[in-house]
C-alpha cells in the first residue's frame, strides 16, 4: 500500500489517503467513513489472501458500478458479509 501511495503520488500526482501505515485492523465501517469523509473519487481497498496450496498465485481485482445488476448486488451482499468477522452484527 505504501508502495501504491508513493506511484500514485509521484507518477500521476494523485493526493492519497491511506487507512493505516502499520499492520493493525481498522473495521470496514470505518474504512468507509475515512473515504466518504474525504470526498474520495476512488477507493481501493488491497488485501493479501492466503491459501494452504503453495501451486495458487495471483491477484484478483474487483470493482463496484453501483448498477443495479444482479453481479453487482451478490458482491456487495459478499463484501459486506465481512462484517460479521468484525462484531459487526450478524
Amino acid at each position: 500500500a505504501l508502495e501504491v501511495e508513493h506511484l500514485l503520488r509521484e507518477r500521476l500526482g494523485v493526493r492519497t489517503r491511506l487507512t493505516r501505515r502499520e499492520d493493525t485492523f481498522v473495521p470496514l465501517a470505518e474504512r468507509t467513513k475515512l473515504a466518504n469523509d474525504s470526498d474520495a473519487a476512488v477507493f481501493v481497498s488491497l488485501h493479501a489472501n492466503a491459501s494452504p496450496s503453495t501451486r495458487i498465485s495471483g491477484f484478483e481485482t474487483y470493482y463496484l458500478d453501483n448498477s443495479k445488476d444482479a453481479a453487482s448486488k451478490k458482491l456487495a451482499e459478499r463484501e459486506n458479509a465481512s462484517l460479521r468477522f468484525e462484531g459487526g452484527g450478524e
